[in-house]
């Protein structure tokens, strides 16, 4: 990597802030044709607490507004993705008389993922920096987005990496904290925390090769196939590129239910309103996005002397969720292993029954069953997500005393920390089969000499 910077700095009286920077790198990773790309950024800022009418102010310490503008680039791939790699057969040259094969396609127009940012924010700090407020507001849109692209397999390759569209991220950010107790004599203090954050993501704009990938995903969806060339089951929702709607938009068909009369699953058919058994990837409709509308982090700190406890407490609100752990533990579960125990009393299993799963003799309108099962994305598995969790507690405490300060020992200081302790959430699912989730306990001593 090589890269050129220059920056200019400018203060004045302790009110006024400028700064500017300009930056000219280039990487050897991207395609041969676009290596180099310049970047630049610009801000201001003004401290209010440092004029005349609130300099004397005993009630606010720090007053801050600032805003800046910039564009900035990033590289989240690997090398070989931009340059045509192959690999050595050092074990099977003689055997197949083949000495090398094409590791990944190159693309020698591969170039940066640019990021143009706008942020305008303030910092306040009042009641002897008691109380303490950071606001950030953006606008960040990311140019030559960076994303893998299936191929035909006839080419060696799965797929290659393209710069082929245009995201917009918008927000704001709260942090506060604030210290409810403070009792300089005993050397206590007690801080509350929190942090409030919301983003809204939206694809801007989308190369013809992602319309062509939309095509595809949403082509092998159609069908009786069970899975992909790659095992991967037809059960899933697909990444859509949307224009005007999140890049973590989920895709399904809207259904009606199961019909109590045959167990089969009825979808809405979105060009007349009809109704059809027959799942199609066209009558796909945007479910909602992965992404919550607030999130954050909030909690507690109490400071005793030499003692610190902090309790970490994690929360999102909104946004939504494919429960895929309702397709396969229940309604594409293999009947020849144990199953979820809704398999026997949630399913419909004769005329008349008001189940939320379809019968286990028909895979929703696709015939009958058999131990290899796809229900296809359905709006019946999507649920809305909020969770509060706390993430971690933890308490440090430094012993200090006439027998430290007459020892070689510089400093001793005990550690003890949990986490994951409790998740609470609207939606069941299953936390921790693939990787699981485990509650850590942790207890350490710290000794310097």
């Amino acid at each position: 990597m090589l890269g050129l910077l220059a920056n200019l700095n400018y203060i004045y009286n302790e009110r006024y802030m400028a700064d500017f920077s300009f930056r000219y790198d280039a990487q050897s990773s991207f395609g041969a044709d676009r290596k180099w790309a310049p970047f630049w950024s610009a801000g201001l800022g003004w401290n209010i607490h440092n004029e005349n009418f609130l300099r004397n102010s005993d009630r606010i310490n720090y007053l801050k507004i600032r805003g800046s503008v910039g564009e900035t680039g990033s590289v989240d791939y690997d090398p070989s993705q931009a340059l045509a790699t192959y690999y050595y057969l050092t074990g099977t040259r003689y055997l197949y008389n083949q000495g090398a094969f094409l590791k990944s396609l190159g693309n020698p127009e591969l170039g940066w993922q640019k990021t143009l940012g706008l942020n305008a924010g303030a910092d306040l700090a009042f009641f002897d920096n008691r109380l303490n407020l950071t606001f950030d507001y953006y606008v960040k849109t990311t140019n030559d987005m960076i994303t893998s692209i299936s191929v035909a397999p006839s080419t060696g390759n799965t797929q290659y990496t393209a710069n082929l569209g245009k995201v917009e991220n918008k927000g704001f950010e709260l942090y506060a904290r604030a210290e409810v107790v403070k009792i300089p004599a005993r050397q206590l203090t007690v801080a509350l925390f929190g942090q409030l954050m919301r983003n809204k993501n939206t694809l801007k704009e989308i190369s013809n090769s992602l319309r062509a990938y939309n095509e595809e995903v949403n082509a092998g969806l159609d069908g009786n196939a069970i899975a992909d060339s790659d095992g991967n089951k037809y059960n899933k929702p697909r990444v859509n590129y949307i224009e005007g709607r999140s890049i973590n938009g989920i895709y399904v068909n809207q259904s009606l239910g199961v019909d109590p009369a045959t167990g089969r699953e009825f979808f809405v058919n979105q060009k007349d309103g009809t109704y059809t058994t027959d799942w199609s990837s066209v009558n796909n409709i945007y479910a909602g996005s992965t992404d919550p509308k607030f999130y954050g982090s909030f909690g507690l700190s109490v400071y005793w002397k030499t003692l610190l406890i902090t309790a970490n407490f994690g929360y999102s609100y909104g946004g939504y969720y494919y429960n895929q752990t309702l397709v396969d533990k229940v309604e594409d579960a293999d009947l020849r292993y144990n199953v979820d125990r809704r398999v026997g009393s949630d399913r419909w299993t004769q005329p008349g029954d008001v189940a939320r799963f379809t019968g286990v003799t028909t895979v929703a309108g696709q015939g009958p069953a058999n131990t290899d099962r796809a229900t296809r994305p359905t709006s019946r598995f999507v649920e809305k997500r909020s969770f509060l969790e706390l993430q971690a507690i933890t308490a440090t405490y430094d012993i200090r005393g006439p027998w430290i300060e007459q020892s070689p020992i510089g400093s001793l200081r005990l550690n003890f920390s949990i986490e994951d302790l409790f998740h609470a959430s609207t939606v069941k699912t299953e936390r921790g089969i693939t990787y699981p989730y485990s509650r850590n306990f942790s207890l350490g001593v710290q000794i310097t000499f």
